[in-house]
């Protein structure tokens, strides 16, 4: 056979090679690295159809053409190899490929158009054909499987290949006379068939390959199936209905596992070849029928019921796989159902505990920070309904109110607490004052706890309100009460300090005086007597009225002396006072006088009127010169009646004067005759003066004087 038929044969050969896997292509698309060949078989026939033109074409071209053609598909070749044994190549397999390319190129380039020698260009070509023939066989050997007969012939016949191409270089090293490439001899025509052979066996062989590796893996799954279908849970049963039975009733087992068997505590070999309705612990009429339907009209059926054969709940899922056969796979949901229906019982008995409840539960989402649940509850207690909480509609109500933000910040910071610490917190409570949907704000009492994650998912919050209103009001009244007790113990230690402090001195003064007399009675002269009496009359009455501003103060405190108000003429009340007081100025020459812009009927209570007055005309006494005058003016404008008491004594310093009406502080102060006094009237005038709603007042000035203020409304609002 001449060289040119051998040509012809080549590209025939390859062209026909890359049709024949690219249908193999089509038909296994998992055959890894099949693109590769279909190039490479392009390739090397183009080279033989660029070699059999080499006369009527530039030689420059067709060689140059031919060769890279040849050696790319060398490449390609070892390439579509490593993806078809899944071996994908490492960086530096891949440099060593480019860099081998490279330098091929650059020596045939060289000896093509630098230094021409068609003698160095072939052995070039052929060593890099033989290294890739060798290649390939490497890395058919390195991958082999069991079985490698088909791996060990494909890897010989390249190593053969491999062998072909060597021996033609050394023949044309050592052979001058065959190194023409298209003479016909032994050599060059062993060469161009055996790529002939190898082009067809490339294709074939790993056709062969890819098939062992298909049928191992097709093998390996069988096994792997084969073992999940006996050790599945679920029982399965392949069976068969007889098609000429339009109707059929019963079919026939054909396939099934060993769970099946353990279902029903049979023995293997008693089903399969059996008619489901020979097995009788298996057989239920209406179910075989729904069975025999699904073989007859291929409608699957999938299905929940409970065998009363064998007293469980069944779950059915029945198919079929091809005409007049039924595939039915039976699960065992007895334990299954049970707690299902036990769960539901309880939730159903905590949702109806929950939706019944006066306190409202609810469940919160902390990652989403969105409420899942809330009981009906929420709407006694806010106005708001359940569905109006969990949509988040609330918020247009509420979201711009200063309370809500409050309390949306003091939530949000107990939610933090427990995600932060929840070993350490178990429960978080608080109280919160929230506003309602009506405006109005209410009290509420909140436990949230973290629920268990198990399963690392978004942390739940279980929380629940109750209305707290009642308990705040009794808390407050309490404290209230604990607030006037103390001030009572307060005032009772006052109380004792004022009668030991404000009584012991005119006690003294009666003691001395009496004394002085009881000795003195038949020496003293009548007037000296009469002296001795009238300071012993005077301090009496100055008691006497002490203690019954300290018996009205203490008696309306304790409210055993109510607050009693009533209808009197305010001027004449206060005259009546000045008069009573004459004994108290004429040991100090002093006038009190009165004026009045307009006479005044007042509704209040004249005891604690009378006692306010008295109290502040003694004070402007007791601290004013001799000789001086003490004012005393009633001011009626705009329903108000404004009293005020002048005096130009001593004066108050501004430090005194911001404690004044201090009721926790005792002033003890001595008058411009030694008069002696605790203050404590003082303080008897402020609380009558705010149990009238009025205010009291003082102005000052140290060695000028001072004037002291009243102000009552004359309107009956008591």
């Amino acid at each position: 056979m001449d060289i040119k038929t051998i040509l012809i044969s080549l590209i025939l050969i390859n062209y026909a090679m890359a049709v024949f896997i690219y249908t193999i292509k089509k038909t296994q698309p998992t055959f890894n690295g099949i693109n590769y060949w279909i190039v490479a078989n392009l390739a090397i026939g183009t080279g033989y159809f660029m070699l059999a033109l080499r006369n009527q074409i530039p030689d420059f071209f067709s060689i140059v053409f031919a060769n890279v053609l040849f050696v790319w598909a060398g490449l390609l070749r070892i390439v579509g190899l490593s993806y078809f044994f899944e071996n994908k190549l490492r960086s530096y397999q891949w440099i060593l490929t480019y860099v081998g390319v490279m330098l091929y190129t650059v020596l045939f380039f060289y000896f093509l158009f630098i230094y021409n020698s068609q003698f160095v260009r072939t052995v070039l070509a052929g060593a890099v054909l033989a290294a890739i023939s060798a290649i390939t066989a490497f890395q058919i050997i390195k991958n082999r499987e069991h079985n490698a007969n088909a791996y060990y012939f494909a890897a010989g016949a390249f190593l053969i290949f491999s062998l072909i191409f060597t021996t033609r270089i050394l023949t044309w090293i050592f052979v001058p006379s065959i190194r023409n490439l298209f003479a016909s001899s032994f050599v060059n025509n062993l060469q161009f068939m055996s790529s002939m052979i190898i082009d067809i066996m490339w294709a074939t062989m790993f056709f062969v390959i890819h098939n062992q590796k298909l049928t191992r893996k097709l093998d390996s799954s069988r096994k792997q199936y084969q073992m999940l279908f006996e050790h599945m849970n679920h029982a399965f049963v392949l069976g068969k209905i007889k098609p000429e039975e339009k109707a059929s009733q019963d079919f026939e087992i054909v396939l099934s596992n060993k769970a099946f068997a353990n279902f029903f505590n049979l023995n293997e070999t008693e089903i399969v070849g059996k008619q489901i309705s020979q097995i009788a612990l298996t057989h239920d009429a209406e179910m075989t029928k729904k069975y025999c339907s699904v073989a007859q009209t291929g409608q699957p059926l999938i299905l929940e019921y409970y065998s009363k054969i064998i007293q469980r709940f069944l779950k059915v899922n029945a198919y079929c796989p091809e005409p007049n056969y039924v595939a039915i796979v039976i699960e065992d949901i007895h334990d299954k159902k049970n707690a299902e229906n036990t769960l539901n019982e309880s939730e159903a008995k905590y949702r109806l505990l929950a939706e019944n409840l006066s306190d409202v539960i609810w469940t919160f989402d902390g990652k989403t920070r969105k409420i899942n649940y809330i009981s009906p509850s929420v709407f006694e207690l806010t106005g708001f309904t359940a569905a109006e909480i969990i949509s988040g509609e609330y918020k247009k109500h509420l979201s711009l109110k200063d309370d809500f933000v409050k309390v949306k910040e003091a939530f949000y910071k107990g939610v933090a607490k427990l995600l932060e610490t929840p070993s350490q917190i178990t429960v978080y409570r608080a109280e919160l004052h929230i506003p309602t949907k009506s405006g109005k704000n209410v009290w509420i009492e909140i436990d949230i706890k973290l629920m268990p994650d198990e399963f690392n998912q978004s942390p739940q919050i279980i929380g629940i309100a109750r209305q707290i209103e009642h308990r705040k009001l009794i808390e407050n009244e309490l404290q209230l009460n604990a607030e006037k007790l103390n001030l009572a113990n307060k005032d009772k230690d006052r109380f004792i300090a004022v009668l030991a402090h404000d009584l012991r001195s005119p006690f003294s003064v009666l003691i001395n005086y009496s004394e002085m007399l009881l000795q003195n009675l038949t020496t003293y002269p009548t007037a000296k007597i009469e002296t001795l009496l009238g300071y012993i009359k005077k301090t009496t009455r100055a008691t006497y009225n002490l203690l019954e501003d300290i018996l009205l103060w203490n008696s309306t405190k304790t409210g055993t002396q109510p607050f009693n108000p009533q209808w009197f003429e305010f001027g004449e009340n206060c005259k009546n006072i000045i008069r009573g007081l004459n004994y108290v100025c004429e040991s100090k020459d002093i006038t009190i006088t009165y004026a009045e812009n307009k006479p005044a009927v007042v509704f209040a209570d004249s005891r604690m009127i009378n006692v306010i007055i008295r109290n502040l005309l003694l004070n402007a006494v007791k601290f004013s010169p001799p000789a001086s005058k003490v004012n005393l003016s009633v001011h009626i404008e705009n329903e108000m009646l404004t009293v005020k008491i002048s005096d130009s004594g001593v004066g108050i310093a501004p430090a005194n004067l911001a404690t004044l009406w201090d009721s926790g502080v005792t002033k003890s102060t001595t008058g411009t005759a030694g008069e002696r006094g605790s203050g404590f009237g003082l303080m008897i005038c402020k609380d009558f003066i705010e149990k009238h709603q009025g205010k009291i007042w003082a102005e000052s000035e140290v060695g000028i004087g001072s004037d002291f203020y009243f102000s009552i409304s004359l309107k009956n609002e008591q």
